[in-house]
């Protein structure tokens, strides 16, 4: 059996071997693009996901293309457990690679990694912590075509290094530029979400706006709504989320 040093040191591998797949992606000589994706969520109990990544995409036929991504990301959360409240921070590090195919009226991606995190935690009962937690990451998508204006999207990811699980489901609505002969397009659409693990969990939904400009291959979307979250041995607490993303191909 491998002790934790040794899962982590092969969890770095993984992600150092995702990053060396990456580069070569996106080198000039190869046939195939980069990506860029930025986002942060938050809401008024001191909960949130920000990250930042970029991804070479390398077709393999006319249907299938190779997608490597390593993001860097900051979890933050915190629980109520037996009447005492703990705060955690979560900075991590995650390589993944994957394949995704293109279908008659949309597509379908499903990605395997990696990542390391370096979690703190604090509590009001005075206690402090600091590790390295390691895990395996697995995410699935898809993207469909409804209609000449709607899509709609599925997204999952479970991150097993802080065992967390996030689901979306979304539908948009074109209002603009049905034609694509216009440098921006605008959207209109509406989320659902449920994430969490076993220490705090939510649920939450709300409308979003999105733009694509074409010339630029950029979209950015800003989202909100309704959020309740809670923990097992906690109060729920409702309020205000809100959001923003951002997406360029190179």
């Amino acid at each position: 059996m491998m002790d934790m040093r040794q899962t982590r040191s092969l969890g770095m591998l993984a992600v150092l071997a995702a990053l060396a797949v990456l580069l070569a992606g996106s080198s000039p000589a190869a046939a195939g693009s980069v990506e860029g994706l930025a986002g942060w969520e938050g809401d008024g109990s001191r909960q949130g996901y920000g990250f930042v990544g970029v991804g070479a995409l390398t077709p393999m036929g006319t249907r299938f293309t190779l997608v490597t991504r390593l993001s860097a990301s900051y979890l933050y959360y915190n629980f109520e457990s037996s009447g005492t409240s703990t705060s955690v921070t979560s900075p991590g590090l995650t390589g993944m690679m994957g394949m995704r195919v293109l279908l008659t009226r949309g597509s379908l991606a499903g990605l395997g990694g990696y990542e390391t995190r370096w979690e703190h935690r604090r509590s009001d009962a005075g206690s402090d912590e600091s590790r390295m937690i390691g895990g395996g990451v697995l995410q699935a998508d898809a993207d469909l075509g409804l209609g000449r204006r709607w899509r709609g999207f599925l997204f999952a990811n479970y991150a097993g290094a802080a065992q967390y699980f996030f689901s979306r489901m979304a539908v948009r609505w074109q209002a603009t530029n049905l034609e694509w002969k216009e440098p921006v397009s605008f959207f209109i659409g509406i989320e659902g979400v449920r994430q969490g693990n076993d220490e705090s969990a939510a649920a939450q939904g709300g409308p979003f706006l999105e733009w694509s400009f074409v010339p630029q291959r950029l979209s950015a979307a800003l989202r909100g709504g309704y959020k309740d979250s809670w923990s097992p041995d906690g109060p729920h607490r409702r309020g205000a989320y809100a959001g923003v993303s951002v997406y360029h191909r190179f």
